[in-house]
């Protein structure tokens, strides 16, 4: 009978637990599959089955899936049990383990997984706690794997990014005038996703605009900034985080529009952009006046601060800028 007792305070803590790590099991505890079958999504702790067979580690315990057999640990798929928590899955069903996905094997969903794993980008990883090293992010509690280790939870909004690269691009590696200039040019980036290092979004931005910028500001400012670390528009390569033009042309037809209109289609300001001249250094907001990209770039930026900038600096951003002449 005591053992009755011990379940509903069971049934919270395991909620809590698959909240913290994500897509894990559900938890099912008591009948999951017929009068024969016992299961748990997250098996907690030491303790006792309810057939009365002793279990010396909870469900998974290290993580290691469908692979431990000895030392107390878990049972792998096909061996004989008596209860839920002596296998791996979290599943006895006639009195024999059912089988499960192991970490970093594959996967369709959370329950292919072992318990305390969790699917992931058609994986099984386990939740780690920020700090610990990871490969996946499936693997981490709060869903970010940063350079190999768990991290807390980072998101690609605007608001993040210009709080990094407003706090690490300053002075002469400076890459926007002010945050309302940051912020409306950000919005017009294509959002991309958390840990990229390169192409044409916010999330290449955004990671370079962090420590990488922190700890190497010449380097990775021009790579978060709006160019994306792109200074010669005129060949085919691109900048570390995308195309100058492409970035360009984005910003333009989101900012430059109605009576400040200067392209008429995206071909239209893509031509154009490709005869800027090549910027002789990485991109800042101190090129305000130079015949080069960059400082179109620069005159598009502060465009997008309000209305009234954008009267005034949306025609510098045209081949035949009036301002961009040096």
């Amino acid at each position: 009978m005591k053992y009755l007792v011990l379940l509903p305070l069971l049934l919270p803590l395991s909620g809590l637990f698959t909240a913290a790590c994500g897509s894990s099991h559900p938890n099912p505890l008591g009948n999951g599959g017929g009068a024969s079958t016992q299961s748990a999504g997250t098996a907690l702790g030491s303790g006792t089955a309810s057939g009365g067979v002793t279990s010396t580690t909870g469900g998974g315990g290290s993580g290691g899936g469908d692979t431990s057999t000895t030392g107390g640990g878990c049972k792998p798929g096909n061996s004989a049990c008596q209860g839920f928590i002596e296998c791996c899955s979290g599943v006895c069903s006639n009195q024999v383990c059912t089988t499960c996905s192991s970490q970093g094997q594959a996967c369709g969903a959370a329950k292919d997984c072992c318990t305390d794993l969790v699917c992931y980008e058609g994986q099984c990883g386990k939740c780690a706690d920020d700090g610990a090293s990871c490969a996946l992010a499936g693997e981490c509690r709060s869903g970010t794997c940063n350079q190999g280790t768990c991290s807390a939870s980072v998101k690609t909004d605007c608001d993040g990014y210009c709080a990094g690269v407003m706090a690490n691009c300053t002075l002469e590696y400076a890459q926007y005038v002010n945050k309302a200039s940051c912020l409306a040019t950000c919005a017009t980036f294509p959002l991309g996703k958390i840990g990229d290092t390169d192409g044409n979004s916010l999330g290449c931005r955004l990671y370079h605009g962090g420590a990488p910028a922190q700890a190497a500001p010449s380097t990775h400012c021009a790579h978060a900034g709006p160019t994306g670390g792109d200074m010669n528009v005129t060949d085919t390569s691109a900048g570390t985080c995308g195309e100058g033009c492409a970035a360009f042309c984005g910003v333009a037809l989101d900012i430059c529009v109605g009576a400040n209109q200067q392209y008429p289609s995206k071909q239209a300001c893509m031509t154009e952009c490709k005869t800027f001249k090549p910027d002789m250094t990485t991109y800042t907001t101190s090129d305000t006046n130079n015949d080069d990209f960059g400082c179109r770039m620069y005159h598009l930026t502060v465009a997008a601060i309000d209305a009234p900038s954008a009267v005034t600096h949306c025609p510098h951003i045209r081949a035949a800028s009036p301002v961009c002449t040096q």
